[in-house]
């Protein structure tokens, strides 16, 4: 199946509330997708709308021309994957073990019971994301920037065409963070659609290809960093303005 996602003319929301209002986006194979907007303009509530967890009120979503809501738990596992933004583990778990359930959708097994290759995919993806060290260890003895990248290897070692990350950058210091850009730019490069939300603009504009900015549930920019990010933007949804240094100030 295609990574094409295709989100049109969506709206989705959460009890009562609608969030995501006329939302019209499409990522091909291979973009590099950064996803920014001010805290509650619905980036997470998008990610998990293309991801199928939160249905869409109207409109449609589709991921390789197919229904993603027509598809079930297990296939949109094995074409996609979702990284929460909250990344906790019910049990003290090795991380390994939380790498290989990445693989779940396609063998149904734990790490121990792996096919040689899918068991090199998983140790692949832990070394990519510098996560070796302390794979064997249990979750609840890591640090917050350790689960992370547990975490990231988890969708890594998917192989999903498709990937939707929600501040994959949380808990890392500034070298993990350019080390974690830096892997997905390379995983962008290799034929995978990347798509996430972030919170620093400073990190979209000088990594992403495209960036999408959401405001009160409503895409109001869309292109590349420059021009999305543009200085009507930045001052109108995000009340900033672009720095000397590289960086941003109140507007």
């Amino acid at each position: 199946m295609s990574a094409r996602l295709d989100i049109i003319a969506a709206s989705a929301g959460h009890a009562d509330h609608t969030v995501l209002h006329d939302i019209n986006i499409a990522v091909q194979p291979g973009e590099f997708v950064c996803l920014v907007g001010p805290n509650g303009a619905g980036k997470s509530t998008l990610l998990k709308l293309a991801a199928g967890i939160l249905p869409a009120r109207e409109g449609d979503v589709h991921l390789g021309g197919q229904d993603v809501s027509a598809m079930s738990a297990r296939e949109r596992a094995r074409h996609m994957a979702w990284l929460a933004q909250e990344r906790s583990a019910a049990w003290a778990m090795r991380g390994v073990d939380i790498v290989a359930l990445g693989r779940f959708a396609h063998e149904g097994r734990p790490y121990e019971r792996l096919p040689q290759a899918a068991r090199e995919r998983v140790n692949e993806a832990i070394t990519r994301c510098g996560a070796s060290t302390f794979a064997h260890r249990p979750v609840d003895t890591l640090s917050g920037g350790e689960k992370a990248r547990i975490h990231l290897a988890r969708t890594l070692a998917s192989g999903a065409p498709l990937l939707l990350l929600d501040e994959p950058l949380n808990a890392l210091d500034p070298r993990h963070q350019l080390d974690v850009m830096a892997l997905l730019q390379a995983e962008a490069g290799r034929g995978t659609a990347i798509v996430l939300a972030l919170h620093d603009l400073a990190m979209a504009r000088r990594h992403a290809a495209r960036v999408i900015v959401l405001d009160q549930g409503r895409v109001v920019a869309d292109g590349p960093p420059a021009t999305a990010l543009n200085p009507i933007i930045l001052a109108d949804v995000f009340a900033v303005q672009a720095a000397a240094d590289g960086g941003y100030a109140p507007a």
